[in-house]
């Protein structure tokens, strides 16, 4: 089904076999095919449809298209395959960046070649970084001898600033359920 104002480009090394649109779909196109008759081993043509490819979603929330030829399958990433047809990189930029940050949207008219620092650091990326890392860490308790928490952080550089107490050795303390800088240190519970 075509949809309007929808173009569509061969994908380069791929030509006549697939087609990538502005609108961020992939096609295989309709191609007599030719494999061995699994039975006999003898060559046997055979006609595929033309068809839009479902992508699958990556690791990092990109989506993937596996393309075929000569019987041999390679991953692409959609958003490359829109922006390298319709997107112009006349300074030869390596990477593409969704502009409105979400990675299911992949529209030509959304993506743009960059670097690989404004591509790190573009919109809120900076920030779900950080939040990401926070969210992941154990959160590090400063004890007296007797054991009472008075203080807690979020990680062990925070502690050695406000304290003054190194950060390797408040580590080796929460490692060796030792003290360091005369507190004990372990990971807090919530």
């Amino acid at each position: 089904m075509e949809t309007k104002n929808e173009i569509w480009k061969d994908i380069e090394g791929y030509e006549g076999l697939y087609q990538v649109s502005n609108l961020g779909r992939v096609r295989s196109l309709a191609r007599l095919s030719t494999r061995p008759n699994p039975r006999t081993g003898k060559p046997m043509t055979y006609m595929l449809k033309e068809r839009i490819l479902s992508g699958k979603n990556h690791s990092a929330g990109y989506f993937s298209i596996h393309l075929y030829k000569y019987g041999k399958g390679k991953m692409f990433l959609l958003h490359r395959l829109v922006a390298m047809a319709f997107v112009p990189n006349p300074n030869n930029l390596p990477e593409v960046n969704h502009k409105d940050e979400d990675k299911r949207n992949n529209r030509a008219d959304n993506l743009e070649w960059c670097t690989q620092s404004y591509n790190v650091n573009y919109g809120s990326g900076v920030q779900r970084m950080t939040d990401s890392v926070r969210s992941k860490c154990k959160r590090l308790g400063q004890y007296d001898k007797e054991g009472n928490l008075i203080a807690t952080f979020t990680t062990s550089i925070e502690a050695a600033n406000v304290t003054g107490i190194g950060r390797s050795s408040i580590s080796n303390a929460i490692t060796r359920k030792g003290s360091s800088g005369g507190y004990r240190w372990r990971y807090a519970e919530d």
